[in-house]
């Protein structure tokens, strides 16, 4: 299914645990993924990327998709999702794309003013890096931020931090809010 995505992406801070307890006030569910980028199908188009999603606290549910992203504006996507099985998401794994490393990331999707955010809290070699995202309806819709969590900038625009550039090998890690 096709779909345009309005998305707005915060790079957020944690200075203290405090700020994380306070988003478990307005939990939605947890989301542990795992995704990864596949070769390109050719020069010309954007890489598509499966990804291997549990979701939720005790009675946690697997499932698996593939996806691809396309820009059409500064902060909305053309993208096309589809549910796969675990089978196919096995042999999707053969085409892995080398350049690219596994996005581990726990999400965590809570409410804040009937707002629905997702607060990607990255792993491994991006350990430190906290993303808050929000889809909306229209580009110029308001968004409210919440208070508690300490924001150090809009990063909607900047292409650093979207997964497909987040999951190259080159990257070394995340640091002072500045990816290394």
């Amino acid at each position: 299914m096709e779909q345009i995505e309005v998305e707005r992406k915060y790079l957020v801070k944690f200075d203290t645990w405090e700020q994380v307890f306070n988003l478990f006030d307005d939990v939605v569910t947890i989301k542990r993924i795992e995704q990864v980028y596949l070769k390109p199908l050719s020069k010309d188009s954007f890489a598509p990327r499966i990804r291997k999603t549990v979701e939720g606290f005790k009675n946690k549910k697997t499932y698996f998709d593939i996806n691809q992203k396309k820009p059409v504006g500064s902060i909305a996507n053309k993208e096309k999702e589809k549910k796969i099985s675990e089978e196919e998401y096995k042999k999707y794994l053969k085409h892995k794309d080398p350049t690219k490393n596994f996005v581990n990331k726990t999400r965590i999707v809570f409410k804040y003013k009937n707002q629905v955010f997702e607060l990607d809290i990255f792993k491994d070699k991006l350990g430190g890096l906290a993303i808050l995202e929000i889809e909306l309806d229209d580009k110029k819709e308001k968004v409210d931020l919440p208070p508690y969590l300490k924001i150090i900038k809009d990063v909607s625009k900047d292409e650093k931090f979207n997964n497909f550039n987040l999951s190259d090998i080159k990257i070394k890690g995340f640091k002072n809010g500045r990816i290394i």
